[in-house]
């Protein structure tokens, strides 16, 4: 699926907006104390599964340095028979803020463009156009992976349930010539031109900056669809 382009400030915000948390300023001030969290996964595909834990690593760690923790170090480990992840962070955060950081859910939809009189989404009273859905929702994502794009930037692929592709498929049978937004989080990631002869029953977005976003956001995106962490 190409003339896709990326909307920067909403894809970095994905990240960094971490449920409107206080910036700690000189953190490495605080004394650091070390916090474990029992790590919980749901219905990953057995073809995954062995990358789940290094994502989880890289997630955590962004949203800990997103915070201003950037000393944290998260590992997932197994003890008596269960992941659990443990990260040191500075004595003054109370666990409860931490697992408000980290279990954002991922919260994804791909909708069409509509006037903004007929819109079931609105993302901003300026805009002339809102969003209805298609029904491809989060429970359709089954992986997202990133790499190398043509002309030197990254490119991500949104790798669609069964499900997810026969509802993408009828989007593209329905829609041609309209405009598909990609929601994360109420905020617009991605649009793309619906033309029948495009189709692919993946998502797959172009023109990235950098390698190192497109990365921050698959890890988040893996991270939020699968894991929820606990005391």
């Amino acid at each position: 699926m190409k003339k896709i382009w990326i909307i920067l400030s909403s894809i970095l915000a994905i990240i960094v907006l971490v449920v409107g948390f206080m910036q700690w300023q000189e953190s490495t001030k605080y004394t650091m104390v070390p916090r474990t969290f029992t790590v919980q996964t749901t219905e990953i595909p057995d073809a995954y599964k062995d990358m789940v834990p290094s994502i989880i690593e890289s997630n955590i760690k962004a949203k800990l340095a997103a915070m201003t923790f950037d000393a944290a170090t998260p590992h997932v480990v197994t003890k008596d028979g269960a992941q659990v992840l443990e990260v040191t962070v500075p004595k003054g955060i109370t666990n409860g803020r931490i697992l408000e950081a980290v279990n954002q859910p991922l919260d994804f939809a791909i909708m069409i463009e509509v006037p903004k009189a007929e819109a079931e989404l609105i993302l901003s009273e300026t805009d002339e156009t809102g969003y209805n859905s298609t029904g491809i929702v989060t429970e359709h994502v089954e992986w997202v992976e990133y790499g190398d794009g043509p002309e030197n930037k990254a490119a991500m692929r949104i790798v669609l349930s069964e499900a997810g592709q026969e509802l993408l498929k009828n989007v593209y049978e329905q829609h041609e010539d309209k405009q598909i937004g990609i929601i994360m989080r109420n905020r617009l990631v991605a649009k793309l031109l619906v033309k029948s002869s495009n189709f692919d029953k993946d998502i797959r977005i172009f023109g990235i900056p950098d390698r190192s976003i497109a990365q921050l956001v698959a890890d988040d995106m893996i991270t939020s669809r699968y894991v929820t962490f606990s005391q």
